[in-house]
């Protein structure tokens, strides 16, 4: 039955008794989300199962501190949760296209980074000292010397051969010549021209069946000078690996157990040992400055050992909670960057940049939903991402066609991390309807309400939210009439005399302004007085067209009767929102009558709004 209320239920005030501090320093912060059971529940589901699939969206109305609550709930969590492993990408010896990635514990990524630099500059010291050496260079020697011996001993057979044909051979930079030699004299060509023919020919005749024979001999010769250049390169390999080995055996004492990284060092020692020339050129100073800032100068392999480093947990306890505002394809995903080089853009594996996902990645990466939306490709590549369970840095452009360039493809890494939308409940429905791929991907749903019941428990706990807030902030402390204030400005937010509201920044904002008005009064704690200014000062900032219709309406612009009665007139009240603010406003509301059907008519019926569908 209705009845009309009494002004005193319009509102519902909090008893002298009701409030149990003085004032909110008496009490100790909140630990845990207030008011979000059915929530908490679900999130504590979401982050318990690991199965595929489980991931979470959060859905709530702004304002009530979703991402706040979230971030302190996941934080909690991830300390209790293993450091997940550095990930650095490393040249690919076989296709520097695709460059590799290498997993390592926590902290150990920084630290191969800082071995590896150092591994390269001692590297290029010890292979010079070794190289200019004496020692070096008298093996060398000893080693070339027996191959020296056997190309002057066959030299020394050709010129007996060529000497009994009737020649005697000569080197050119042309190659070897063969000269007639008559009576012990060499003959030159204009003296060979004016020779009897019959003297030309058989010269030639001789001179031809001595080409014949040492062609043998020339083979031999090329043999001789492969053999020479296998040997001074076998013992290169051999020098370099001896002044390698105690650099590489540090390496390895370190980093032993991880396999990968093992292979990485021996496919390094091979590029040092096939390239040996090539480091020890680039050590010299160019001749052209200008050609090596052009890329024309020597080029040092060396800039191929150089470690990535795309992920350092080294600094993290226990598992990253990474929430990320601005969820674009490349903050997100990572990117390889490029730089202008004389007109051109040239890119290397050591421009690979890592994205939120990446320092996420073992943890909890959380994004605004709306935010996801405005960002061409994220969401598609976030789904991919989870169903594929591996990170792979692309370029937006190229994976949506839009390109067709050569560009490096690193290496995917495997996606561990568990993914947190955040946003309103219509967007999950939005996405869940039209997106058959989302339900599979986020299959639990933590919705926050926006009120919990006002129980003296309930109430305690939002005090303590007061205090907690008042630390955080350094903001003034709330006393006890102060507390009461609020909690009855938040059953009036919640629309209803039970409830309080869960949209907490609403209330943390009255509070705040609360507080500059108890500093400018000089005042201890904020106080009642001081509540009440702030939601007045609120009020007033935002109700200028309330005003003005009122204002109407006490003109007579606006015709509103209020005492009496007509027959087919009444007064209304229809709620205006204008964003921030809420008001009544009154209508007059009348009937007109005019000749029709005999009998009752259904309205909604005649404007098919109504009746079987």
């Amino acid at each position: 039955m209705i009845k009309e209320l009494d002004y005193t239920q319009a509102r519902k005030t909090c008893p002298e008794n009701f409030i149990t501090c003085e004032a909110t320093s008496e009490l100790d912060p909140l630990t845990e989300i207030i008011g979000q059971h059915r929530a908490l529940k679900a999130l504590q589901f979401g982050l318990d199962i690991q199965e595929e699939g489980f991931n979470i969206y959060v859905a709530g109305l702004p304002g009530t501190g979703k991402k706040t609550a979230i971030i302190t709930f996941l934080e909690k969590k991830a300390k209790t949760m293993p450091i997940p492993s550095d990930w650095c990408y490393v040249y690919n010896f076989e296709d520097s296209q695709k460059p590799n990635a290498l997993k390592l514990p926590a902290g150990k990524g920084l630290k191969f980074v800082k071995d590896m630099e150092k591994f390269v500059a001692e590297t290029k010291k010890v292979l010079v000292a070794a190289f200019e050496s004496e020692d070096y260079a008298n093996r060398r020697e000893d080693s070339l010397k027996q191959y020296e011996e056997k190309k002057q001993e066959l030299m020394r057979q050709l010129n007996k051969k060529a000497q009994e044909a009737g020649f005697v051979l000569q080197r050119s930079q042309i190659g070897m010549l063969i000269v007639p030699v008559i009576n012990g004299q060499i003959i030159n060509e204009q003296q060979f021209n004016i020779l009897p023919q019959s003297v030309q020919d058989e010269i030639q005749g001789r001179r031809k069946a001595l080409q014949d024979g040492m062609r043998t001999a020339f083979r031999q010769f090329r043999d001789i000078d492969r053999e020479s250049e296998a040997s001074v390169d076998k013992f290169n390999k051999e020098v370099a690996n001896f002044a390698l080995e105690p650099l590489l055996d540090s390496l390895k004492e370190e980093y032993g157990k991880m396999e990968e990284c093992i292979d990485y060092l021996e496919s390094v020692k091979k590029d040092i040992l096939d390239n040996l020339s090539s480091i020890l050129g680039a050590q010299q100073e160019p001749e052209n400055p200008l050609a090596a800032m052009m890329g024309g100068g020597p080029v040092d392999p060396t800039e191929r050992y150089v470690v990535n480093l795309i992920v350092d947990n080294s600094k993290l306890e226990g598992a990253p909670v990474i929430m990320e505002m601005n969820p674009g394809h490349d903050k997100l995903f990572g990117a390889t960057e490029k730089e202008a080089r004389f007109g051109a853009l040239v890119t290397n594996y050591t421009m690979i940049r890592g994205g939120s996902a990446h320092e996420a990645n073992g943890g909890f990466l959380i994004i605004p939903i709306e935010e996801l939306a405005r960002n061409p490709g994220s969401y598609e590549t976030l789904k991919r991402t989870i169903l594929d369970r591996q990170l792979e840095i692309e370029e937006l452009a190229a994976r949506l066609g839009y390109v067709s360039t050569r560009s490096l493809r690193p290496e995917p890494i495997p996606f561990t991390a568990k993914v947190v939308l955040v946003g309103e409940s219509r967007y999950y429905y939005m996405l869940y309807q039209a997106d058959s791929e989302f339900k599979k991907v986020f299959k639990v749903k933590a919705e926050f309400d926006s009120s919990m019941d006002r129980t003296p428990e309930n109430v305690q706990e939002y005090a303590k939210f007061m205090c907690t807030l008042c630390n955080k902030e350094g903001l003034k402390h709330l006393d006890s009439t102060g507390i009461a204030s609020i909690v009855e400005f938040s059953s009036r937010l919640a629309a209803d005399q039970d409830k309080l509201s869960t949209q907490f920044t609403e209330v943390s904002d009255i509070i705040r302004e609360a507080n500059y008005y108890a500093q400018t009064n000089g005042s201890k704690y904020i106080t009642h007085e001081h509540v009440s200014r702030a939601i007045d000062a609120k009020v007033y900032r935002s109700n200028l067209i309330e005003e003005k219709l009122g204002e109407m309406i006490e003109r007579g612009s606006i015709l509103v009767d209020t005492v009496g009665e007509k027959v087919g007139q009444v007064n209304g009240l229809a709620v205006m929102g204008m964003g921030d603010y809420m008001f009544g406003k009154p209508s007059r509301i009348t009937a007109s009558v005019g000749l029709g059907k005999e009998g009752i008519i259904d309205i909604e019926k005649q404007a098919d709004m109504g009746g079987p569908t």
